[in-house]
């Protein structure tokens, strides 16, 4: 979609995705439901394939909020329908003051800009994230455990990067993500 990039304002979206992931602790009622905010999570693994530092993983999620929330977010791929999502359907969006990585699970890390650099705004968010010149991709969030993706202007994935170098890059038809290549050495 065009126009200019939202950011995600209300709190309990960071709560979506899986509660075991989302860096604070959230109480879950029942087989997957967030106490806090009703959220039902569903995951299934698709595909599994170990990898040298970066293992693929197929995962397809569902987010009961996130059927709701798409209304505010329509310009977000939604590849597998409403409240849907998968595992490589990462997305960075900002508006220059604030920024968002959606993870594929459906959780959302915010991030506000102050002067130069961008703070980590969501609870239990430990990544950095740059912006970056000069290279084929322009933003890079780094993971509490070195890991990081690079994202295009238009906030696609471009890559995952171990800290080792090893990698897996992304490419795309439009919106939708139409082949994942690995460059690791063999496991």
């Amino acid at each position: 979609g065009g126009g200019t990039p939202r950011c995600t304002t209300h709190p309990l979206f960071h709560l979506l995705g899986n509660p075991a992931r989302n860096g604070i602790a959230t109480p879950v009622a029942g087989f997957g439901v967030n106490a806090v905010n009703g959220n039902f999570f569903h995951e299934e693994v698709d595909a599994a394939m170990p990898g040298k530092d970066i293992p693929f993983v197929f995962s397809r999620a569902y987010n009961s909020l996130s059927e709701d929330k798409d209304k505010f977010d329509q310009d977000l791929p939604k590849p597998l329908g409403a409240g849907w999502t998968h595992a490589y359907n990462i997305v960075l969006r900002s508006n220059g003051t604030n920024a968002e990585v959606i993870w594929g699970d459906g959780r959302h890390d915010g991030f506000a800009k102050s002067g130069s650099a961008w703070q980590a705004g969501t609870p239990g968010n430990f990544s950095t994230l740059s912006e970056v010149s000069g290279q084929t991709y322009t933003w890079e969030l780094t993971t509490k455990s070195q890991m990081r993706y690079r994202f295009d202007t238009t906030g696609k994935l471009l890559s995952i990067v171990s800290r080792s170098s090893n990698s897996m890059s992304f490419s795309y038809t439009g919106s939708q993500l139409s082949a994942i290549t690995d460059t690791q050495a063999e496991p």
